[in-house]
C-alpha cells in the first residue's frame, strides 16, 4: 500500500470515530430527542465514507493487477539472473569455461527438441572461444 494510500486511510478511520463521537455525544443526542432531522444522518455520512472506501479499493485492486504483468516479468529477470550468477560461479568453481558450459546447455537444447535455441548457444559458445 503507497503512503499516500495509507494517509487517506488513516483520514477515513479518523472521520469514522469523529463521526462515532458525534452521534454519542450527548447534546447531539438531546438534539435528536427535541426533534431535530439532519439532511443527512451520522448513517448517511458514514454509509458514504464506506462507499468511498470501496472505490479507493476497486481502483487500488484494477491498478494492481494491471502492473502485475510488468511484476512478473520484472521477477522473472531477477530470478534468471540470480540463477546464471550461480552456475557461472559453480562452473568457475569446477574449472568449467564459460564457451564449455553453453555449449553444454546446447547439447540440452538440442536434445529437448529445441534447435533454434541449441544453435544460438552454440553460436555463443564459439563467440567466446575466440
Amino acid at each position: 500500500m503507497s503512503k499516500e494510500l495509507q494517509e487517506l486511510q488513516k483520514l477515513l478511520n479518523q472521520a469514522h470515530t469523529l463521526l462515532d463521537q458525534v452521534l454519542d455525544h450527548p447534546y447531539y443526542q438531546k438534539l435528536l430527542e427535541e426533534g431535530f432531522k439532519p439532511e443527512s444522518t451520522i448513517f448517511d455520512i458514514q454509509k458514504s465514507i464506506v462507499s468511498l472506501e470501496l472505490d479507493i479499493k476497486k481502483i487500488t485492486q484494477k491498478s494492481m493487477l494491471e502492473n502485475l504483468p510488468d511484476v512478473i516479468a520484472n521477477a522473472k529477470i531477477e530470478a534468471s539472473k540470480t540463477i546464471a550468477q550461480s552456475i557461472l560461479f559453480e562452473a568457475e568453481k569446477q574449472g568449467v569455461t564459460l564457451a564449455d558450459l553453453l555449449l553444454g546447455f546446447a547439447q540440452v537444447a538440442f536434445s529437448r527438441g529445441l534447435e533454434g535455441s541449441a544453435k544460438f548457444l552454440e553460436d555463443v559458445s564459439e563467440k567466446c572461444r575466440s
